[in-house]
């Protein structure tokens, strides 16, 4: 069983490979001809940065439950990052980053900790900001 010569069934993938490639130039044509179009396209894209974000928060809410209870205390932020870097699956990019590539910001003291994701805009401290926090 070597070479198989270019068979109906072997050129299928092929075929659908190429049918992708021209509908994504499509959409990338409408969506610069039309700004509206973008919009409408960009609309659930960032929808679901913003849920995979909020995840990433929640599961960085337990790395930091369980820094307190190996420390009595909430987790210095270089003590958290080595926690997460060591724990955490990064599948290829920062795990200390939300979705949109942005670093989280963490501050803690000894009785309350905020975590933050800077949202769509990659600005910290404005209206579209994810955060988790905990005062005791």
């Amino acid at each position: 069983m070597g070479y198989l010569p270019p068979t109906e069934k072997n050129g299928a993938g092929v075929r659908a490979l190429f049918k992708l490639i021209v509908l994504l130039i499509f959409i990338a044509w409408i969506c610069a001809m039309f700004p509206k179009a973008r919009a409408l396209v960009e609309a659930p894209i960032q929808y679901a940065h913003g849920v995979a974000s909020t995840i990433e928060l929640f599961n960085l809410q337990k790395a930091i439950a369980m820094c307190k209870t190996l420390y009595e205390r909430y987790p210095t932020r270089d003590e958290f990052e080595r926690y997460v870097r060591e724990n955490f699956d990064s599948r290829g990019r920062s795990v200390l980053a939300d979705s949109w590539n942005t670093p989280y910001s963490y501050r803690a003291s000894n009785t309350a900790y905020e975590l933050r994701s800077a949202g769509p805009d990659r600005i910290m401290m404005t209206n579209d900001d994810l955060t988790i926090s905990q005062k005791d």
